[in-house]
């Protein structure tokens, strides 16, 4: 069995690392991926970025990551052309982290 996660036309194949938008490909750097497949797998629950770092580098020592994460989703949200507010996938729950709703 196939493992997908999906939302709104959004579509996330975790083993074979691909992703969709309407059919169309999406080409996602590895974090990118990582951040997104959080957030469908939590789809509706802010992720804060504390568990966005230990999920994506877990063999790291926590440093301040939120500009990183911050960065990347903005390059996500441009990917999905999804960059006028308010958001249709990722939107930001301030000063706690981020929600796919």
């Amino acid at each position: 069995m196939i493992k997908v996660f999906s939302f709104q036309g959004l579509e996330l194949y975790p083993k074979a690392h691909r992703c969709f938008l309407n059919g169309q490909a999406i080409k996602l750097t590895d974090t990118e991926f990582s951040i997104l497949k959080i957030l469908l797998e939590n789809k509706g629950q802010t992720v804060n970025t504390k568990d966005f770092a230990r999920r994506i580098w877990p063999d790291e020592t926590f440093v301040d990551c939120k500009n990183a994460i911050s960065v990347h989703v903005h390059h996500i949200r441009r990917k999905l052309n999804d960059t006028q507010k308010p958001y249709r996938f990722i939107k930001t729950s301030w000063g706690a982290g981020y929600i796919l709703e």
